[in-house]
């Protein structure tokens, strides 16, 4: 462990400082959940004298912050770094992390790690970040593929050790910096770094979805098509895997590739029943391969489920009667 003054950091939601003695009832909640330790090497805390017993490990034995809302000051999770190695002139250390539930899918956590990240290489001077995740975890492997780290090796037959080195989290940085790029217009900046990105990474699914994304934002449907089904096919999830099914399936329809965006968009709707997007772009391509009446009952059937008009409201029993039944005609 190193002598050193752990900065408190700052991102846009966020505020991490070093754990202290008077965050025990805190580090009791969170430990003490099952759904917190489940792939922990731990067992869920029973007594306060436990959380105590953390606080005072991670303060000896390397760094490890709090996280705090920085809009209300709630407590969230904690993340820091263990375990320091030095190999040659090279170190390293472990990094560890943990969020509370409720907090899950938010993205808060790739934005406290990615803070964390930047201090460990220019505060701490670290060479080389490790991070030890079990193989059945796939959000925790997302979260840091996400961040540059890279898959290097099996340990115990169920932990896969991720590193990532100033280099990854450089490139790491480069990727936001293309996201910016093209979400303030300057989608073709934006497509030469995702480009020379994939060029070092070339069966990174996430890098493959935004150049595709990117692709189709400057109208270059047929170009975009081989990156969305080459990330796809890698294991996208989520909200990734969500907007590149729907990017992929609008993109065929634009392209007359009406089965094929009917039969993705279909399986789109089966993965994700709660996005009514899906729906609609379903319909188009209903209508594009002459299905009208099923294009229309698709329509009608999420106008009257998701419409907030109050007319479309008082007529919402007929609407989603007459969907199926456009043909009918009644004596």
């Amino acid at each position: 462990m190193r002598d050193v003054q752990y900065p408190i950091l700052h991102t846009e939601r966020l505020r991490l400082r070093p754990l202290e003695p008077e965050d025990r009832e805190d580090v009791f909640r969170l430990f003490s959940n099952p759904e917190v330790t489940r792939f922990m090497d731990i067992e869920p805390l029973v007594s306060l004298e436990e959380a105590d017993e953390i606080i005072a490990l991670t303060r000896s034995s390397g760094c490890r912050y709090a996280i705090f809302d920085r809009e209300n000051d709630t407590f969230m999770g904690t993340c820091g770094f263990h375990c320091w190695v030095r190999d040659g002139e090279r170190e390293r250390a472990e990094m560890g992390y943990d969020l509370s539930p409720e907090y899950w899918g938010s993205g808060y956590m790739p934005e406290a790690l990615e803070e964390l990240m930047k201090a460990g290489f220019e505060v701490l001077k670290l060479d080389e970040i490790e991070a030890h995740v079990e193989q059945d975890h796939p959000r925790s492997q997302k979260v840091l593929r996400r961040l540059g780290f890279r898959e290097n090796h099996l340990r115990d037959g169920h932990l896969i050790v991720f590193r990532a080195g100033r280099e990854d989290f450089a490139g790491r940085r480069t990727f936001r910096n293309a996201v910016t790029l093209r979400q303030s217009g300057n989608a073709e900046q934006s497509r030469e770094i995702w480009l020379s990105l994939l060029a070092e990474q070339p069966e990174q699914p996430e890098i493959l979805y935004q150049t595709a994304w990117t692709h189709d934002v400057l109208g270059l449907e047929k170009e975009a098509v081989p990156y969305y089904e080459k990330a796809i096919s890698l294991g996208l999830q989520d909200e990734e895997l969500a907007g590149a099914m729907l990017g992929l399936g609008s993109t065929y329809r634009t392209l007359g590739r009406y089965e094929d965006a009917k039969s993705l968009l279909k399986q789109a709707m089966e993965k994700f029943p709660e996005r009514r997007e899906f729906s609609v772009f379903y319909a188009m391509a209903l209508y594009n391969l002459g299905e009208h009446a099923a294009a229309m009952e698709e329509l009608l059937g999420q106008l009257a489920e998701t419409s907030a008009d109050n007319g479309i409201q008082a007529y919402r029993k007929a609407i989603a009667f007459y969907a199926d039944k456009l043909d009918q005609v009644w004596d």
